[in-house]
């Protein structure tokens, strides 16, 4: 009698098992490609993480506060603007994930007197690849190109802090295409 249930056992098992790698080979695995888009970024993000901004070891000597009073003026700006659902700055945990956009700026001296600029990188959290990078206030040959007429520098820490603003809003809502 126990040979017997030992026998049923190993048959449903081996059953089991066979049930079971028909199912998994009749699967067709999907992947699923969360690569940045090339061109516009237009509703591809859904989350936009502002890790701290770095400063100019000089400037950080004379103004150490200005990269918080830009950070701040930054996300709040963003949060005003609304382009974006969910913003934060970075924290501890780890910022691999899909569909989120990492912006990261350092903050310099534009020339002489108080005059600020920042460099700017928009980088793709998932795959660490930078999607956008400018100067702003622009440099003289972007200000060329577009037409545009702004200052080369901007003194005000806020000021800033909303121009990049604006620029991140305008790259996520698709309206900049410059790389």
């Amino acid at each position: 009698m126990r040979i017997l249930k030992n026998s049923r056992l190993i048959f449903l098992l081996g059953a089991t098992a066979v049930c079971a790698g028909l199912l998994l080979s009749c699967s067709a695995l999907k992947t699923v490609s969360i690569e940045p888009p090339e061109g516009s970024l237009e509703g591809f993000y859904q989350k936009l993480v502002i890790q701290h901004f770095e400063m100019d070891p000089h400037l950080e000597k004379n103004r150490p506060d200005t990269a918080t009073a830009c950070e701040s003026a930054t996300l709040y700006e963003m949060l005003e603007i609304g382009t974006i659902p969910q913003i934060e700055k970075a924290g501890n945990r780890s910022l691999r994930q899909s569909h989120t956009l990492i912006l990261k700026a350092y903050l310099r001296p534009a020339g002489s007197g108080q005059a600020l600029s920042a460099d700017i990188r928009l980088i793709d959290a998932y795959t660490g690849k930078t999607v956008r990078t400018t100067t702003l206030p622009q440099t003289s040959a972007q200000k060329i190109k577009s037409g545009s007429k702004r200052a080369s520098g901007v003194d005000n820490p806020a000021s800033l802090g909303i121009a990049i603003a604006r620029y991140v809003s305008a790259v996520i809502a698709g309206e900049e295409d410059n790389r």
